[in-house]
């Protein structure tokens, strides 16, 4: 069948939304909720009635609507506004590939271009931050001091600057990318050797920048990716064995890791240690969970109680603004036990889709950030957010014809 000329421009117009999300870890923080304003007007162009998948887009979207529900009940309608502002992918995506473009699947081959880009641009990023670390001669790093001098320079980076736990996942994701196109595709040699050495420059990155949580995350993540569907062959066996042993190395030799078995740092709450800093921190957030974990506080309200907590336990905690450092016990603080079962279904219905569809990488997504999610609010940052929700929502979709698809579906 001829394809018109208008329909291949829209083909490619939606081609090119889609990959603009590939390149998200080279945004600067101020316009990284573009690509999801693009995304969503380019998405208008293709909208088709009888395709919506209202069951997934209220299951995607269902955060976002209690928190928007929450507003106008809430005398903190500036606080939640913020909220609403930051979380908005959590509207948009769904809406886009639940609701606008429904009944669009995307092929094979968007999937690898958008992983090849993603490595791309993850890789130019620590290209610059790099630089930046290697040229720097203002931030001093004291032996006594236990924030790393790295960290605290991609976090200051002019226009691409971001936090470590942020940047790590970036890398973090790189690693999935690549290790998703060597399990499941035939490549050239030349291709294969771009990605092991995409890993292997990811890796470092991640020992350089190390952010504990994420690290861990994608150990983790990675095992279940290598002994997913295989047999434990010998070679499995050793390899599991020699990992574990590094992994033991990492606790002995680097100092961020060797706070986890440091008695030291769970003794006093000390912002220079962020172990030490989280035990201050889940003290407070389980009282509070304790005392009202029926309904929660309200989305406008957590950060208040929370930081009455802290001026009552720990002062210091109030230096800088700290969050819960939970995902889902920030959940749970703001719309109480049914938000938490609302996004907890959210996240194991999406697993199970996955799962039924063989849509590994979404799997092995969600897997990485439901441990990261242990340890940092992700959802409260555009630079988490966005990239979440982009993820769970599109790659759902991606190659999902050979499963659930018709010969009427419009594939790009």
């Amino acid at each position: 069948m001829n394809i018109k000329r208008s329909d291949f421009n829209k083909q490619k117009i939606l081609n090119f939304a889609v990959l603009l999300f590939a390149i998200f870890p080279m945004l600067p923080n101020k316009i990284k909720g573009l690509p999801v304003v693009f995304l969503v007007l380019v998405s208008l162009i293709y909208f088709r009635k009888a395709k919506i998948n209202f069951r997934f887009f209220l299951l995607n979207a269902s955060l976002y609507i209690i928190y928007l529900l929450s507003f106008f009940f809430s005398n903190h309608k500036g606080a939640i506004g913020s909220l609403l502002e930051t979380s908005l992918s959590m509207l948009c995506l769904p809406l886009v590939f639940n609701v606008l473009i429904s009944h669009v699947r995307f092929d094979e081959g968007v999937r690898l271009k958008f992983y090849n880009l993603f490595i791309s641009s993850t890789f130019l990023f620590a290209f610059l931050i790099l630089f930046n670390v290697l040229i720097d001669d203002a931030t001093i790093y004291y032996s006594n001091w236990y924030t790393n001098k790295a960290r605290t320079i991609i976090e200051n980076s002019a226009f691409i600057g971001q936090h470590p736990i942020y940047a790590s996942v970036f890398f973090g994701i790189s690693i999935l990318f690549a290790v998703d196109i060597l399990k499941n595709t035939q490549n050239k040699i030349s291709n294969k050797a771009f990605y092991y050495s995409a890993i292997l420059f990811n890796l470092f990155l991640l020992l350089f920048f190390l952010s504990k949580g994420v690290a861990l995350a994608l150990l983790i993540t990675l095992f279940a990716v290598f002994f997913m569907n295989t047999k434990w062959t010998k070679k499995r066996i050793a390899f599991l064995f020699i990992s574990v042993f590094l992994i033991s190395c990492l606790f002995t030799f680097n100092r961020r890791m060797n706070e986890l078995i440091n008695i030291d740092t769970y003794k006093t709450v000390n912002t220079n240690y962020s172990t030490g800093l989280r035990v201050g921190i889940y003290k407070c957030v389980y009282g509070l969970v304790k005392d009202n974990w029926i309904i929660g506080y309200g989305p406008g309200n957590t950060q208040e109680v929370l930081n009455d907590c802290y001026a009552s336990n720990s002062p210091v905690l109030l230096e800088k603004i700290y969050n819960s450092h939970n995902q889902y016990l920030d959940v749970l603080l703001k719309i109480g036990i049914f938000g938490l079962l609302v996004f907890l279904s959210f996240l194991i219905i999406n697993y199970v889709k996955a799962k039924e569809n063989k849509n590994f990488i979404v799997t092995y997504i969600l897997i990485f950030y439901c441990i990261i999610f242990l340890i940092e609010n992700i959802l409260l940052r555009q630079s988490g957010v966005i990239l979440f929700y982009f993820f769970i929502t599109f790659f759902n979709k991606v190659d999902s014809l050979k499963h659930n698809g018709n010969a009427t579906t419009k594939h790009l």
